[in-house]
């Protein structure tokens, strides 16, 4: 997005979750941390769902409750929190609109905690070889800006919630 004239893209499930969730984690800060984007370096216009960077490009934002939203976006990026949320379509809608070539790399990010082997991502993802696509695989305990208070109690979790949402497995 810090591309002039890139436009990014950045959706979840629904646009109610996304403003709860993801753009609060952008635009504000969460406890100790900062907020992802320093404030002043952006014009920010709720109402069409858009983030202005100063000196960059833009992202759009919305939800996939209303698919037609994004059927006509031209996108150089993009990025899906809670990935495990969408169908496989969605995906593959998002896929599509990555055609601006502003972004020489034109990809799109995804961000989830791990779900049942048999969702699509994980087939995509380590179970179909494919050199362009990238899995980053992460534990809650290696979160070093999670309270370790909060790790302890996630210890606490047994079978397969510990392992989705502790060990990052994919059961």
């Amino acid at each position: 997005a810090m591309i002039p004239g890139n436009v990014v893209g950045l959706f979840r499930k629904t646009n109610v979750s996304l403003v709860r969730t993801t753009l609060r984690t952008l635009l504000m800060p969460d406890g100790d941390l900062p907020p992802v984007l320093p404030l002043g370096s952006y014009e920010h216009h709720a109402s069409a769902q858009i983030i202005k960077l100063n000196g960059g490009g833009e992202i759009i934002y919305c939800g996939l409750d209303k698919p037609e939203t994004i059927a006509s976006l031209n996108l150089g990026a993009a990025g899906v929190d809670e990935c495990i949320e969408i169908s496989e379509d969605e995906h593959a809608m998002i896929l599509g609109r990555l055609r601006m070539t502003t972004d020489p790399n034109r990809s799109l990010y995804l961000v989830t905690n791990p779900g049942n082997p048999s969702h699509y991502l994980h087939k995509r993802f380590f179970e179909q070889h494919d050199p362009t696509r990238r899995v980053i695989q992460t534990r809650s305990d290696e979160n070093i800006y999670l309270p370790a208070d909060y790790i302890a109690m996630l210890n606490t979790f047994t079978g397969t919630r510990k392992q989705r949402y502790v060990e990052g497995k994919w059961v």
